[in-house]
Formats: structure tokens, sequence, C-alpha cells
């Protein structure tokens, strides 16, 4: 039997221990919605405010990886495709929907989201579908003030 010694039995020991050899690459973390909002909006989709007007009507669909909520109410997958459906059906013009993402929302969810809505709104052909992140969303739609008190009698 031959016994290896110095340098050599080193190099064996950290070769059979996987010691000294490069670790694999983290994998990459996803990109969020933050970042660079996924590539952007797609550019045939509608402008920012443009749901704003005289008896304009639009719903809106908040984006998350945590989940959906169609005019503030939780909905999954199933439920956004007869929603989207049900927009369609009503022929032009249609409402406008607006979709509001999460900064943390990952850019598979969103680009999953944009293409669903794209084909059951046609979009591109339509511009009625608005993207907004959450921020720019409260920029244009700031929430109310509250009521003046009423003035007692």
């Amino acid at each position: 039997m031959r016994i290896v010694t110095g340098s050599r039995a080193l190099g064996i020991a950290l070769a059979l221990t996987g010691c000294g050899q490069p670790s694999p690459a983290p994998s990459p973390r996803p990109e969020s919605y933050a970042e660079r909002r996924c590539g952007g909006v797609p550019s045939a989709w509608g402008e920012p405010g443009s749901e704003n007007g005289e008896l304009m009507q639009f719903n809106r669909l908040d984006v998350s990886d945590s989940g959906l909520r169609w005019n503030d109410k939780a909905i999954d997958r199933a439920a956004m495709h007869r929603n989207l459906d049900a927009v369609a059906a009503i022929g032009l013009p249609l409402p406008l929907t607006v979709i509001v993402v999460a900064d943390a929302t990952g850019c598979s969810t969103v680009a999953s989201v944009r293409s669903e809505i794209d084909a059951r709104l046609h979009c591109a052909a339509s511009h009625n579908c608005i993207e907004y992140s959450e921020a720019d969303w409260r920029k244009w739609h700031p929430p109310l003030p509250p009521p003046p008190p009423e003035k007692a009698d």
C-alpha cells in the first residue's frame, strides 16, 4: 500500500470533498416590475390618463405575485378570463381595462397577464388597455379628500 503525503494528499482531499472547486453560479434573481417595468408597457396600449374623461368607464385589475384583484375584489385567473371575455363581448366602444402592477411583481407574472389581456381584448387595435405602476396610479388618481362635516341645523 502506498501512502500519499504532502501537497498531493491535500489536492486529493480537496478534490474528494469538493473544496477548491468553483461553486455553481447562483441562479439569477427574477426581475421585478420595479426594475424596468418588465420591458415597458406594450407600445400599442393606451396612454396613462386616457381613462379620465367624461363618461369614461374602466375596470381596474391589480396585479401582484400574491394575486389579482378586479375592481378591488380578489379573483383567480379563471375569473380574470371570464371578466375579460365579458368585457370583450360588450362590443365597441369597450370599457377600458387598467392594470395596476405592484413593484415587487415578477416579470413572468406581468408578461402572462399582459398576454392574456391582449389576447382577449385585442389591445393593440383598440388602445383600450392601460398600465400603471402603483406609484403612478396614486399620482394620477390620488385618494379623494374626506367629505366636509355636515352642518347642524
